[in-house]
């Protein structure tokens, strides 16, 4: 008789998770999106004590920074549940594709921020975009750990001892800052100077990239912070036809080739606001003209210098 108890109690925890309706990760009441664009969505998520998710489905890989010291159990569909001890600051890769419930088995707050990488699917096989060595670097007060690199982004852990500075360096690409500890730091940003940045524990910020700069902790506590770093890739190249006036002003436009629609658009009104009166090496600019205009998934765009 108690066997058969104690197998029946074993049983309906199974029988029901397995009755538990799916639910798409943006429904699920502790999944909340902070941030969505052509690289990253990101949830900040948060699930009380002794409490749990409901059953939820993660369509594309994606990676966590975990904050605060965790216990939890991940209750994948049709799988024995696993239980993790997670430290503050500790990220990693999970493949998506899977439906899974989290339970949070500590008497504090379960914190992450989950970073889903949405276009997994094109670039899990393709080659990496990053070098194989090099990433990791020690330098006085300081240090920069790549943790992995997966579907075309480099996930770093960076550490700062208070008045610290993270040498020159430059981001070609956009990259994503997770807040792990509280952060006061400037950026002395090439051509521009100085730039305040001040973050709490679990904010993110959006940084798009073609700058070069030094990172200082200005505050008081050690500075702890992941990036998550996305290359530059090229979109396309849009050839601009112009006939220019006597006066060098652009009169009308042409596309000789093409992108898509909008880009063919911006390139054109890019040409014509370009100032073509001005002589070039002495000699003023006649037309008709033809001017290529590249355009990179970060947003940014390179016209010939005149």
């Amino acid at each position: 008789m108690k066997r058969a108890l104690v197998a029946a109690l074993l049983i309906l925890p199974l029988a029901a998770f397995a009755a538990a309706p799916e639910v798409e990760i943006t429904s699920e009441p502790s999944h909340h999106l902070a941030l969505e664009n052509e690289h990253v969505r990101v949830f900040q998520v948060e699930v009380a004590p002794n409490a749990e998710t409901l059953l939820h489905r993660h369509r594309h890989d994606y990676l966590f920074v975990t904050l605060g010291d965790s216990h939890v159990a991940n209750e994948v569909a049709d799988k024995p549940p696993v239980e993790l001890k997670l430290a503050d600051g500790e990220t990693r890769f999970t493949p998506g594709n899977f439906a899974h419930v989290a339970r949070n088995l500590s008497d504090r707050l379960f914190h992450n921020v989950t970073i889903e990488l949405i276009q997994d699917d094109k670039l899990r096989t393709a080659p990496s975009p990053w070098p194989m060595e090099g990433g990791d670097k020690e330098f006085p007060g300081g240090r920069i750990k790549v943790l992995f690199i997966r579907d075309g982004a480099r996930v770093s852990a960076i550490d700062l001892e208070p008045g610290a500075t993270v040498p020159s360096h430059r981001h070609d690409g956009p990259h994503l800052l997770v807040a792990v500890s509280d952060l006061d730091l400037r950026s002395d940003v090439d051509g521009m100077g100085p730039m305040p940045g001040k973050f709490k524990s679990g904010d993110v910020k959006w940084l798009p990239g073609g700058y070069t700069h030094t990172l200082t902790n200005v505050g008081k506590n050690p500075a702890k912070f992941v990036t998550v770093e996305f290359p530059v890739t090229l979109v396309g190249t849009v050839v601009i036809r112009a006939e220019l006036d006597k006066n060098g002003h652009v009169v009308k436009t042409w596309v000789v080739k093409g992108v898509r629609p909008d880009l063919d658009q911006k390139a054109a009104d890019v040409v014509k606001q370009q100032d073509w009166t001005q002589p070039v090496a002495g000699k003023r600019v006649r037309g008709p003209i033809q001017v290529e205009v590249t355009f990179y998934d970060d947003g940014t765009m390179k016209i010939p210098s005149r």
